[in-house]
């Protein structure tokens, strides 16, 4: 084989060479701009949560229903229903009537939460 054949299929070889750099550098290009997308739109979407509409149970004394249920903050999205006990905030949090209930006592309410608990199937261990 003479130089200039040689140097030719060196030539050669670099070229394709550098084609493949050049694929794998605009593999690896497009997957970190796949990926920035990806981020980009979750943060634009998960950054701002807001609530839309949930109701939950409210449940007071008797005679302290009026203030004790005007004490409880007023939140964008959220509203409230009235239940009669504890025992129906828990009959209704259970049925998945509402999501929670808050026990309000007395003229300086400090609200409870009852939370719903998932269900367990049959056989499994918690």
């Amino acid at each position: 084989m003479s130089t200039t054949q040689q140097a030719e299929v060196q030539r050669s070889a670099r070229a394709q060479a550098a084609r493949s750099y050049a694929r794998a550098a605009l593999v690896l290009a497009a997957a970190v701009v796949f990926q920035l997308a990806f981020i980009a739109s979750f943060t634009g979407a998960m950054s701002r949560p807001t609530l839309r509409d949930a109701t939950l149970g409210l449940v007071t004394s008797p005679a302290a229903s009026r203030p004790a249920a005007a004490a409880v903050p007023r939140v964008a999205g959220v509203s409230y229903q009235l239940l009669p006990s504890p025992a129906a905030a828990t009959a209704e949090v259970r049925d998945g009537a509402v999501p929670a209930a808050l026990l309000v006592a007395g003229s300086d309410p400090v609200p409870v939460q009852l939370r719903q608990q998932a269900a367990v199937p049959a056989g499994a261990s918690r």
